[in-house]
Formats: structure tokens, sequence, C-alpha cells
């Protein structure tokens, strides 16, 4: 039974693909990481990073990923303060991009507990992960394998998951991120919710 219900939900999400679907993705993190600047980078092309101040609520725009694929990207605001709002958005989510900045090694273990937190969530069961390891551009910033074991990534057994170094600044691994969210969103076994 697990297999046909797999399969059907496969063939649903490649249905929703093919016909030019939207989906509605968080951007969620602990202050700092990085979430509003990739979020301007994913949505205005030629945006140049600049001293992004916090966001005290949230920012929403909408990226074309492919020719039939739109995200609805939901950047919000990550101070601790924020953090117990975040379940409020949490319904109706297709996929999560969860930013992290890959310099700030004291901060590793708020960032595990954070993540995991959000994963415990029954509003995002099955709901795929891409990790965007932010900040790859500087010299200090930890090496991705560095970064799946301090974050133990590889319990995560209970959805698609990946990790992707990224930099708000350059673009670097931005757009990968998206097509990576795409791609496990495809296959996941929850079918797409419309954005």
């Amino acid at each position: 039974m697990g297999n046909v219900q797999y399969t059907l939900n496969k063939v649903v999400a490649s249905n929703i693909l093919r016909r030019g679907k939207k989906a509605r993705i968080l951007m969620l993190g602990i202050d700092g990481a990085g979430k509003t600047s990739l979020l301007f980078k994913m949505s205005v092309p030629d945006y140049v990073v600049g001293s992004a101040i916090s966001t005290l609520g949230f920012n929403v725009e909408k990226v074309k990923v492919t020719r039939n694929v739109r995200f609805t990207l939901w950047d919000v605001g990550g101070q601790e303060k924020l953090r117990p709002f975040w379940k409020n958005y949490f319904e109706n989510t297709d996929g999560i991009l969860f930013v992290l900045d890959s310099t700030n090694e004291a901060r590793l273990l708020e960032v595990k507990n954070t993540l995991e937190n959000i994963l415990r969530s029954p509003y995002l069961k099955d709901v795929p992960v891409v990790i965007l390891a932010n900040k790859q551009d500087f010299a200090d910033a930890l090496d991705i394998s560095v970064l799946v074991d301090r974050l133990e990534l590889a319990s995560i057994k209970d959805r698609r998951w990946l990790i992707q170094g990224t930099s708000a600044f350059t673009g670097a691994g931005v757009w990968e991120a998206l097509k990576q969210m795409k791609r496990l969103m495809k296959e996941s076994s929850r079918p797409w919710r419309r954005g």
C-alpha cells in the first residue's frame, strides 16, 4: 500500500510540475544568517548585497525557478523573540530553505536546535528541506562536510533534504539551491500544496 501511495503522490507532483504550478517556500534560520540578502539575490537578478537590517516581520517575493515552476518565498525574521511565531507560517508550506551563517561557529548549537525544532512540527511532516550554508565566500567559512557533521544532518530520516553552499554576495549556489528544492519536492512523497 505504501508503494502505491508513494507512486500516486509522485504522479500528482509530476503533473503539478508539468502544468506550471506554484509552491510556498519558507526561508527560516537564526538572525544574521543572510536570509533577506539571499531572498533579494533570488528575486532581483542584479541585486547588490549591502548592509541589510534584521527582518522584524517577513518579506515575500515570487521567483520563477524554471519555465513552469514559480516559488513564493517567505523570508521570516530570525531573532529569538520572533521564532515562536514561525509556527504561524508552517501550514501549507511546500518546502523549507533553512539558512545558516557558515562563518559563525559560535552559534552552531543554536542553529542545530532551531532546525530540529522546526522539523518537529506536524505541519511540516515530510516537507523537504534545503539547508543553505551561506557566506561560503568568506575564508573562515566552515566546510559543508563539517556542517553536516556538527549539525548531525545525517540523522534527518523523515524527509528529503540536502545542504548547499551559497553566497548572497556573489550569488554562488543560489540558483542551484532553488533547483534542488524543486527536485526534492518532485521526489517527495508529499503532494505539493498550491502556493
